[in-house]
């Protein structure tokens, strides 16, 4: 074999290592590239279960403090979050709707309730507050079914 073979056989052998190094260098990036996705998408959704999370908890214990007030905010914009960040099939969504409703009566309770007071409408009030304690006691058992709901959208068994 002359020179100029063994060159030209050392020159593509070489040039199809480097290829396949870098294909594997590329797919190595690209799944890289997957992970980073997932987690980050995990992470803004596991933001939203959080902000659920913490509303539940002072849910279950209202007082109507301004401290609990404020955690509404951040619960309807994790609402509104969860439409475009869940896939719909999950029902996170809905579901999240759903828990915003049992909020809503939960903390407007004493607004809702003072008129009744006032006008001494106590079959009324009794109602009213049957109707709380309901509402509280399905915010108790929410975030059982949500993190259920959730549990396909954020599990990272398939990696």
């Amino acid at each position: 074999m002359s020179m100029t073979g063994i060159l030209t056989t050392t020159t593509s052998v070489s040039a199809s290592i480097i290829a396949v190094c870098a294909l594997v260098l590329t797919f190595q990036g690209w799944r890289d590239k997957r992970v980073k996705i997932r987690l980050d998408l995990f992470n803004r959704r596991f933001a939203i279960y959080q902000r659920v999370l913490v509303l539940y908890q002072e849910l279950i214990v209202w007082e109507d403090r301004e401290d609990q007030k404020a955690l509404i905010q951040p619960f309807i914009e994790a609402s509104r979050e969860a439409l475009f960040i869940f896939p719909r099939k999950s029902g996170v969504y809905e579901y999240i709707q759903e828990f915003w409703e049992h909020t809503w009566r939960i903390a407007n309770f004493k607004e809702a309730s003072q008129p009744l007071r006032d006008c001494g409408m106590n079959q009324e009030l009794a109602k009213l507050i049957n109707e709380r304690t309901d509402h509280v006691n399905w915010i108790l058992s929410s975030m059982t079914k949500l993190e259920g709901l959730m549990k396909d959208s954020m599990s990272f068994e398939r990696l």
